[in-house]
């Protein structure tokens, strides 16, 4: 769908919206970012830098230091110094008693964002600026101060009664103020749309913004984009950057001086900057013959272009003021009005919310947090320490403003640009002061301007009976009020006469209809009057189309990170995520950044201060959600803290090459915090089409979409048919008092394609218990997959009470009947259960009875059910969360290791008999704990498997110190400070630096506990860890139930995907492969033949790396590891620089070695079953023969011996009877 906007069409939609608070008031689809700019030319006609000129009648209209215009003639006399309503209540007074809001604040009815009152102010620092007189006249400067009532609660707490607010008149034209000539006020500025904000009003800041070179402004570098140009302390060229004697310390140059105000108005200058550069470099490569100044002309004619686009059919619509009527017309005066730039473009001042919202992609707080108001008075630098300008516009994009009324919030009516008495002021008595000090009329004749009535009752004026009377004990006479309370206290729907038809219709606006009329005015009078606006400038001709098609949303996705955005920003997104009745995120109203390219920084080095430890860190994930189409999937139900999921499980279900993602459902087991009975979620089923994109294909794959409480996932090819089929372990209720209210897990056979049919009973897989996990591995080396399934019984979070649940072993019957059945041989290969509750007959399920897990641990709260004279064999709490099924201790043996909770994790040895010895503690798996998530890797490169456990309370590390013997080394190691809810764990190199980093997923189970954030611990090469979740960029606080890492782009290095129940399913992607130097290998074993003896996806071999600096890095090819999900079925890991894989050996499950004789370096590496060959084993029969042969050849030589001495021993006998 093309784009195409028209200005009725902005305005029929947008009236649309305002006439019904849910309707989506546009539909766009997101063009190409980043137009190619190959039709513009050289500009014949620019702006003049100070506006000087640039009207075709009159050359001083609208230039820098020209006199606002009167809408009406000045209230003030020459005996008042031109001041009006002088003796009236001190302003302060009145904001006292009018500008708040008695219930707190109230938010725009028409859901516009912050992005619309910060545009306001943008687009008026761009035309008008008046300034005081401190520091800029000769003598003494006039004071209009402001008077503090005595006790005033904020500015006068000891009641003195002799407090000011102090304030300075504005400079004033000298020719002016004489007798009965009014003051009149210079606008500092240049009152065009013009981009002056940007270029700035005068040469020499024109100047100083220019680099001289291929047209581009200067800017600062900075990891997370550029910046405005930061001035050294030693430039006195540099143009000043202060308003009313409020600076910030550094010194970031733009265009107006105020651009350091706010951080949020700081941002928009950036992007401009930012917009401005972009297109310079687009011209240049495309006109290399063209100069400096040709280049600067033609970019900065199409960024004011852009401004005047927004503010006409972006900005000014949303508020439902149209002014872009009428041709363009030379004897119109341009000037900006004393009303509008004193009175009603002031109206942004009440639309200001307390918070200025920094959110990351999925809209969650980043971690350094919202900025207060009042902290975020010139401080620029914040974007240098707190990420960039992405977390601030999402968050203006994101947030509703507060209404245009009479209400200020209290850090701009209280602590304006400080504490009260440290510089804090009252901007509504500000905005008071400054209309009386430039002698405007009373409200009345403003009222008779917009062709209102006279009235004396404020009643006709507001529909809020106790704003009215409030009004009326300030302003008995409502003609005589300060007028801008009297604009802001209009209601903002009336009855409007149009002449040309003799129509009375309703009118509806963000403002009053006497603001909406000085605003209407103003703009009309700015569009008509301009010779060269966009509309009908001739250098912009052949571009206009393209001009009209572009958004503020556009231009700050093609020059920021951000993935996506609400299309049209100056409606918030918490409005369209409130009143939307789908996810708007999958909506044409929601634009995508579709050309990201996020260029890897440099890299950092972090520390672990408590162990004098430090690393470098050379990756960085990027949140990029909304583009994957993840951030759609419909959970059914989100949950802060109570519910179980969602899961993620990756696997390559259609044989396409790229991952796709399966996902658990959310469901609340107890129901206790929505408050109601359980609730049960859906299945997804995500294909990933390429480029770190996926889509929804669950309907058609056949998986549950609805009634589900699918825990754990596991993808797995059962029937070695060369397709991934999904195990699914259904936990079902946490009834502690039903002993029935599990729920059957389910076995999705893959029938091609990712079309699944459910035929776990079937097959004989249908465990009904609570289950958690299944674990895949051919534990018998028959070359098919066993299954081990797992149920954790009830945990009752509301009532602290619990109930263990046994688990099965399922013998995979296809090598020996041909059929992909399943035996329960629990009982028959060692009673390997979980725990202590012995089922009776393999196959049964136990539920154990109900018992206290009252908190006695703080420092670990869950580790007290058991103690060793509960469980003096280590079987386990019964309790099994996850684990891994693979050989630990390097017998070629699968053994089985549980992470349980509540207590201590059973070890299961396997052995050539097909039996389990429980050895748990001879193995020192000695410490109870709660278990959740588990897996194994190398993380010190002495060649074997180590094991990290994720608790509730100090995860493990334990450590393989010899094939019977592990230690915990958590502390040592340096991953045990995080003592929350940690659920997953798993071992990657997500740096890609050739040695295994530790990840934690952590989330929260009650509304007890706290949340944390992730952990991914940064291995330094020696086996010690240094907490890198920062750095990296994935600290906040979602609730992370499930997590997996794979490479879905095929890069190289491994993106993650988050489930967290609290926000929904999410995307990150890693830029380690993409930075210089970096190598990397992945190894992919496989088995093609059925007499192999091995299972297709070579599931329980390991991989081992010998590096040349003598390391060996071990790695298993695992089936569901970690704690809901599992892992692609290879290994991956970078290779540091300064050395070189020597050599890599797969030891397959069945004990074979094959060394590999070749690699490539930067892709995956597929290794089919080819053992290297043994002498001593390479064919049987020959052996035999030889054997044979040699005993024959003994026997033979022996008789011929024998022969020889019976021969001699005749001979002697008959030579001694001769003798």
């Amino acid at each position: 769908m093309t784009r195409r906007w028209s200005s009725l069409a902005v305005a029929s939609l947008m009236l649309l919206l305002l006439m019904i608070p849910s309707a989506h008031a546009f539909s766009v689809e997101k063009e190409d970012p980043g137009p190619t700019h190959w039709q513009l030319d050289i500009p014949e006609k620019v702006y003049p830098v100070d506006g000087f000129g640039h009207h075709e009648v009159d050359s001083l209209l609208n230039s820098r230091n020209s006199d606002l215009i009167r809408l009406i003639p000045s209230d003030g006399t020459n005996e008042t110094d031109w001041i009006s309503r002088s003796n009236h209540l001190s302003p302060r007074e009145i904001s006292n008693s009018i500008c708040y809001n008695p219930n707190g604040m109230v938010l725009d009815e028409d859901g516009l964002s912050d992005m619309n009152w910060l545009w306001g102010q943008f687009v008026s620092h761009d035309i008008d600026f008046t300034l005081t007189q401190n520091g800029r006249v000769d003598g003494a400067a006039e004071r209009i101060d402001i008077p503090v009532p005595s006790g005033d609660l904020w500015m006068d707490p000891q009641g003195t009664g002799s407090n000011m607010i102090m304030m300075f008149r504005s400079i004033y034209n000298q020719s002016t103020g004489i007798e009965n000539t009014s003051r009149e006020y210079p606008n500092s500025v240049t009152g065009w749309i013009d981009g002056s904000s940007v270029y700035g009003s005068t040469q020499e800041t024109a100047d100083w913004l220019r680099t001289g070179k291929g047209g581009l402004l200067k800017v600062t570098s900075d990891p997370n984009g550029d910046l405005l140009p930061l001035a050294a302390e030693e430039d006195d060229t540099a143009p000043s950057m202060s308003f009313v004697g409020f600076s910030a310390s550094e010194r970031y140059i733009a265009g107006d001086s105020r651009a350091n105000e706010h951080v949020g108005l700081t941002a928009i200058h950036i992007i401009f900057v930012r917009e401005h550069n972009r297109i310079a470099q687009v011209l240049e490569s495309q006109n290399s013959q063209w100069t400096d100044e040709e280049i600067y002309q033609t970019a900065r004619k199409y960024v004011t272009a852009l401004m005047q686009q927004i503010t006409y059919q972006e900005y000014l619509p949303s508020m439902n003021i149209h002014s872009d009527t009428g041709e363009y017309d030379s004897t119109v005066d341009p000037s900006i009005s004393n009303a509008f730039a004193t009175l009603a473009f002031r109206m942004g001042h009440s639309q200001i919310g307390p918070l200025t919202l920094r959110l990351e992609e999925n809209r969650t707080s980043i971690p350094q947090g919202s900025i207060a108001m009042e902290n975020g008075f010139w401080d620029p630098n914040s974007l240098v320490t707190d990420g960039g300008i992405d977390p601030v516009l999402r968050g203006l994009a994101f947030t509703t403003q507060e209404a245009n009324d009479v209400g200020y919030i209290h850090a701009l009516r209280n602590m304006l640009f400080g504490a009260p008495g440290m510089g804090g002021m009252d901007m509504c008595a500000i905005d008071i002061q400054r209309g009386r000090d430039h002698g405007i009329p009373g409200y009345g004749a403003f009222r008779e301007l917009a062709g209102l009535a006279p009235t004396n009752n404020w009643s006709d004026v507001t529909s809020d009976s106790e704003l009215a009377s409030r009004l009326q004990s300030v302003y008995p006479n409502v003609s005589l009020a300060d007028p801008i309370i009297g604009m802001y206290a209009e209601d903002h729907d009336w009855i409007h006469h149009f002449p040309e038809s003799n129509e009375f219709l309703t009118m509806h606006s963000t403002v009053g209809p006497t603001m909406h009329y000085i605003l209407k005015e103003q703009f009309n009078r700015l569009r008509v009057s301009d010779p060269l606006f966009y509309e009908w400038d001739p250098d912009l001709s052949h571009v206009l189309d393209e001009i009209q098609n572009t958004t503020l949303t556009d231009v700050i996705l093609r020059n920021t990170g951000i993935e996506g955005m609400v299309c049209l920003s100056m409606i918030s997104e918490q409005y369209w995520f409130e009143n939307s009745g789908e996810d708007f995120t999958n909506s044409e109203d929601y634009c995508l950044n579709e050309n990201l390219n996020f260029a890897p920084g440099p890299p950092i080095e972090i520390n672990n201060p408590t162990q004098d430890r430090s690393t470098v860190l050379n990756a960085k994930m990027t949140e990029r959600t909304a583009r994957s189409g993840l951030g759609g999937i419909d959970l059914g139900m989100t949950s802060q803290w109570a519910s179980y999921g969602p899961s993620i499980a990756p696997g390559d279900c259609n044989g396409d090459g790229l991952i796709d993602i399966a996902v658990g459902a959310v469901f609340d087991q107890e129901g206790w915090e929505k408050g109601d009975e359980f609730r049960t979620g859906r299945m997804n089923l995500m294909k990933n089409i390429g480029d770190n994109q996926f889509i929804d294909i669950t309907e058609e794959s056949g998986l549950p979409i609805s009634n589900s409480t699918a825990l754990g996932l596991t993808w797995a090819d059962f029937d070695n048919d060369g397709d991934l089929d999904l195990h699914v372990s259904n936990f079902g209720e946490a009834d502690v008092e039903n002993d029935f209210s599990g729920a059957p897990n389910e076995l999705f056979r893959n029938e091609g394609e990712c079309i699944f049919t459910e035929i776990a009973k079937e097959v004989g897989v249908d465990n009904s218990g609570h289950s958690s996990k299944g674990l895949w591995a051919d534990y018998d080396h028959d070359g098919d997959l066993d299954l081990y399934s797992m149920n954790f019984g009830i945990l009752s979070e509301e009532q602290l009470l619990v109930r263990q649940e046994s688990n099965i072993l399922y013998q995979n019957q296809l090598k020996e009947t041909g059929m992909a059945n399943f035996e329960p041989i629990t009982i028959l290969a060692g009673k390997i259960d979980g725990g202590t509750l012995e089922p009776r007959f393999d196959g049964e399920v136990v539920l154990g009875e109900a018992s206290s897990i009252a908190i006695t641990a703080p420092e670990n709260p869950s580790a007290q059910m058991l103690t060793p004279s509960d469980d003096p064999n280590g079987k386990g709490s019964g309790m099994s969360w996850a684990g891994v099924f693979v050989d630990m201790d390097g017998d070629t043996w699968e053994d089985i290791f549980i992470a349980s909770d509540f207590g201590f994790s059973p070890f299961y040895n396997g052995s050539d008999s097909g039996t389990f010895k429980t050895s748990t503690f001879s193995h020192n798996f000695s410490l109870p704990g709660t278990g959740m998530g588990a897996s194994v890797g190398d993380i010190e490169g002495d060649g074997d498997l180590d094991l990290c456990v994720s608790n509730f309370g100090p995860n493990y590390l334990w450590m393989q110190s010899e094939s019977t013997n592990w230690e915990e080394v958590g502390v040592d190691r340096g991953i045990a400070e995080n003592i929350l809810v940690n659920w997953d764990c798993k071992f990657l190199d997500v740096d890609l630096d050739g040695d295994l980093d530790l990840w934690f997923g952590v989330g929260k189970i009650n509304p007890y506990t706290s949340f944390n954030n992730n952990s991914l611990y940064i291995n330094d090469g020696t086996g010690h860890f240094v907490d890198g979740i920062e750095a990296i960029g994935l600290l906040d606080q979602g609730k992370t139930m499930g997590s997996t890492w794979a490479d879905f782009d095929g890069d190289g290095d491994l993106d993650l995907v988050l489930g967290d129940s609290n926000i929904g399913i999410r995307f990150f992607e890693n830029d380690a492969a993409q930075r210089d130097n970096v190598r990397w290998i992945a190894i992919d074993p496989k088995s093609t033949d059925s007499n192999d003896g091995i299972n297709k996806d070579a599931i329980g071999s390991v991989v081992d790396i010998k590096f040349s600096d003598g390391k060996i890095i071990r790695q298993a090819i695992l089936a569901g590891d970690g704690f809901t999900g599992c892992s692609i079925s290879e290994i991956r890991l970078g290779i540091p620089s300064d050395v070189e894989i020597e050599e890599i050996r797969i030891i397959w499950n069945d004990g074979e070695v094959t060394t590999m004789d070749k690699w490539t370096l930067n892709r995956i590496n597929v290794q089919n079953y080819d053992p290297d060959e043994n002498l001593f084993n390479e064919d049987v029969n020959s052996i035999v023969l030889i054997m044979i042969f040699s005993i024959i050849i003994f026997f033979i030589s022996i008789i011929v011996f024998k022969s020889k001495q019976i021969e001699k021993q005749l001979e002697d006998d008959e030579k001694q009877n001769s003798d």
